[in-house]
């Protein structure tokens, strides 16, 4: 018997008992959907968690910090050299320096108070496409803030003078980009002596500051933050020494953000970093073990789908022991005139493997319907996202076939075992 002929009775027998053939492939079938849907679920919370990730965090950040550690080996400071050696590490393609200060605002008309970054202008030149409306200026030109979106709702307020700061009014409707303020470095209270700041602290000048732009709704830190030229900062530091450190300040930076090349260059250069004696992070590092905790999910999921799909396996050897009891003379007759017992065995192999692919196939093609069925649920919809990949199709289609063929072993062996004269014998 050529393989075509084998096929060809393969299919002619399942047929021929339809009734326990669909129930033995439906068995199949639900294996199959179990673990298909099982796996889905892990890989659409992974697939939610990393696309929500992307649109919050830049993957490709680095945050570096000084490190505090009393180990003389590891005593990495902030400053200007620390900027060019950042720069000058493989497969960096942005180093920006900041720190942070708290200003105050006002003119004739509003007041506010911001906890802004101040940074190199030019370094900001990659967010400027973001820029709902304004333009990013040059250091040291003009003093220029750069306002998140979420900035604006509650930063400035209605001048009373005869309120306090948290007292007046917000103004909700002021147009940012026809002001301009005088900024005060420190804050509001630094420069009210009620609040204990020391009567011989010189106190710097201010400086005439205008909203150099305002950043579009990005979903991302940038929201959330303000910018300002650093140059005004440094030159204040310089300038008034007492004053820089009363409020915590000095020519090292806060922070640095490195940005590397790509995600895949972003660990080799945490630890590059970490060597060098600084302290860094980046949101790839707890990605990783959200992953890792995933796959972990995953394979439980996997397994308890797997168990089903085991029950399944179990159908399929039982239907094929039946089948081989039911076909005791069929199968003396073939070995009577010569079918080779590997003949034999083939042919109820490939019962067992239609069997399992069927089952898969169908299992598949059914889980992709109940996924899609799914969107149209509210209470499914909201609250389970499901992610049926091609491997995953493939890899089901695949193991049910897998499945079929080593359930199908043990009662093809029996059959190539059977004695000529114990089948043909009628009973």
């Amino acid at each position: 018997m050529r393989f075509p002929d084998l096929l060809s009775t393969a299919f002619k027998n399942l047929y021929q008992r339809k009734a326990r053939t669909f129930l033995t492939i439906l068995g199949v079938i639900i294996g199959t959907m179990s673990i298909t849907l099982m796996v889905a679920v892990g890989l659409g919370s992974q697939q939610q968690f990393m696309e929500s990730i992307a649109q919050s965090e830049d993957l490709t950040k680095i945050t570096v910090n000084r490190n505090w550690s009393n180990d003389p080996n590891k005593t990495g400071v902030l400053d200007k050299e620390a900027v060019l050696y950042l720069e000058s590490l493989e497969n960096v393609v942005n180093v920006i320096p900041m720190k942070s200060i708290s200003i105050y605002l006002e003119n004739e008309k509003y007041v506010g108070e911001i906890y802004a970054q101040a940074l190199p202008l030019e370094k900001l030149q990659s967010y400027s496409e973001k820029l709902a409306w304004g333009k990013i200026g040059k250091s040291g030109k003009e003093a220029k803030i750069y306002l998140g979106a979420n900035q604006l709702e509650y930063t400035f307020r209605k001048k009373k003078s005869n309120k306090e700061l948290w007292e007046m009014p917000v103004a909700t409707d002021i147009k940012l980009e026809k002001q301009d303020f005088e900024m005060y470095f420190g804050g509001y209270y630094i420069y009210q002596p009620e609040f204990g700041t020391p009567e011989d602290l010189k106190l710097p000048d201010t400086i005439n500051a205008v909203i150099g732009g305002v950043f579009m709704q990005t979903g991302t830190e940038l929201d959330y933050n303000t910018y300002i030229d650093i140059s005004f900062l440094d030159e204040m530091i310089e300038e008034h020494e007492d004053f820089a450190e009363y409020i915590g300040l000095s020519e090292e930076y806060e922070q640095v953000y490195v940005y590397a090349t790509d995600m895949n260059a972003v660990e080799p250069l945490l630890n590059t970093i970490k060597e060098a004696g600084y302290e860094c992070y980046s949101p790839l590092e707890w990605i990783n073990q959200m992953q890792e905790e995933s796959a972990r999910q995953q394979f439980v999921w996997g397994a308890v789908g797997a168990i089903s799909l085991l029950v399944s396996a179990i159908g399929i050897a039982n239907t094929m022991l039946t089948s081989i009891m039911e076909r005791r003379r069929e199968i003396g007759i073939l070995k009577v005139l010569g079918c080779s017992p590997l003949k034999i065995n083939l042919m109820f192999l490939i019962e067992a493997g239609v069997i399992g692919i069927l089952g898969g196939l169908l299992g598949v093609l059914l889980s992709y319907g109940f996924v899609l069925a799914a969107r149209f649920i509210p209470a499914i919809s909201q609250n389970i996202y499901f992610h049926i990949t091609l491997p995953l199709a493939l890899g089901a289609i695949s193991g049910s076939a897998l499945i079929g063929m080593v359930a199908g072993i043990y009662p093809a062996v029996r059959a190539t075992r059977m004695s000529p004269l114990a089948a043909l014998k009628n009973e």
